[in-house]
């Protein structure tokens, strides 16, 4: 007998292909790990860590405050996340409910789908233009649908195509009883942010890694960025250990 919620058994399990990579000598690409070797100071930070600290629950500190400085970013609009893919549980937790619609331009990052589909949202697959391209005109038609949620992956993964402030704009424009969830989870590589429309859009959600360019990705650690009122809700979701403490110092 299968206990499962009907949406989890229609659902097939996201299978990454990371087993026996640690003996595999070449690069797999499709990861977009970072190449380059960590910097001393964080292996020395890593290594000398104490081990009795193991033992005890994390306790964050000023970590909000130093990610906030980092990204120009208000305190109290920004909390830290176990990598960006629970700043996407988080949003879809607080804010979306079985059927709602969501807009998820395609092909886009897999967690996105997988999410939704948890949810039980109805999913809505604008395709990327032929030269990869953002489905801009068909996400402003979609969203006279009063969808509940529009994700736009900021360079978008897989295409690495880049949607243009001006543009994301026109969609928070056209989309105020729509949530807009922007993943910059390649902004060090972009150099483009939303971040300075946030105060403007209530209902704009930013989400960032320390995986990609900081290559941190088996710390699990991001983070997760809108005005104060969204950030509240979504601390009530969150756990109190859901960082761990290494992945803090």
């Amino acid at each position: 007998m299968n206990f499962a919620l009907e949406q989890i058994r229609r659902m097939r399990t996201y299978n990454p292909p990371i087993e026996q990579r640690a003996k595999f000598k070449g690069l797999r690409l499709d990861f977009n790990e970072r190449l380059a070797p960590l910097p001393e100071k964080v292996i020395d930070a890593i290594r000398d860590f104490d081990p009795q600290r193991f033992m005890i629950y994390p306790s964050y500190g000023d970590l909000v405050q130093k990610i906030a400085t980092y990204a120009q970013m208000d305190d109290d609009s920004l909390m830290i996340t176990n990598g960006s893919d629970q700043g996407m549980e988080l949003i879809f937790r607080t804010f979306v409910s079985t059927d709602d619609k969501v807009i998820i331009p395609s092909p886009s990052f897999a967690m996105f789908y997988q999410v939704a589909q948890v949810q039980g949202a109805e999913i809505i697959k604008p395709k990327y233009k032929f030269d990869g391209s953002f489905p801009l005109e068909k996400v402003l038609e979609l969203l006279k649908q009063k969808p509940k949620l529009v994700i736009i992956c900021n360079p978008n993964n897989p295409t690495g195509t880049l949607l243009s402030l001006e543009k994301i704009e026109a969609i928070l424009k056209a989309s105020v009883e729509t949530l807009v969830y922007v993943d910059e989870a390649y902004f060090e590589f972009s150099g483009v942010t939303a971040i300075g429309l946030i105060k403007k859009y209530p209902n704009l959600f930013i989400t960032r890694t320390f995986s990609k360019a900081f290559g941190l990705a088996a710390l699990r650690i991001g983070y997760l960025m809108s005005c104060k009122e969204n950030i509240d809700e979504m601390l009530k979701v969150r756990g109190p250990y859901d960082n761990n403490q290494v992945a803090k110092v």
